[in-house]
């Protein structure tokens, strides 16, 4: 998740890092979707998510 915070303030190595993260990593693209999901249970009229 902190990869997440930086990239959705605008760290560019940090959505690099992540992209190639979730690219290689099936299990962790899945956990990272459930998260999504959650969040949008939670906190529905949210802001948007940021997705990689």
């Amino acid at each position: 998740m902190d990869l997440q915070v930086l990239a959705a303030h605008g760290d560019t190595a940090a959505s690099s890092q992540i992209d190639e993260w979730l690219a290689h990593d099936p299990e962790a693209r899945r956990l990272w979707n459930t998260i999504v999901q959650t969040c949008q249970q939670v906190r529905p009229d949210g802001p948007d998510a940021w997705s990689p």
